[in-house]
């Protein structure tokens, strides 16, 4: 199953809508990560998933993101799904929980 999500994942365009497979699939790496924590702001991972700090400003900018949402912990959980849902399938980023 978790092969087949992924596989479903890596197919979608950069900009294409969050199924809601999805939404539940990154909500459960946040819960494993950091324990769902979303506003975290540490000094090298952040937020919800623990986005490292350089990952998250690279794939924030690239989306167009990165002024409104400086840091992963100051995003709203969707957007920092998002920023990963992107980072993962388009340039590979890999979590721990994953």
């Amino acid at each position: 199953m978790v092969a087949a999500l992924v596989a479903a994942l890596v197919a979608v365009p950069a900009r294409a809508a969050l199924s809601p497979q999805a939404i539940a699939y990154w909500r459960a790496v946040a819960r494993c990560e950091t324990g769902a924590r979303w506003a975290g702001l540490g000094s090298t991972y952040q937020g919800g998933l623990g986005i490292y700090w350089s990952t998250w400003d690279w794939g924030a900018r690239e989306l167009g993101l990165e002024r409104r949402y400086p840091d992963a912990g100051d995003a709203p959980p969707l957007v920092q799904i998002r920023v990963a849902d992107y980072g993962y399938r388009v340039h590979g980023w890999r979590w721990g929980c994953q």
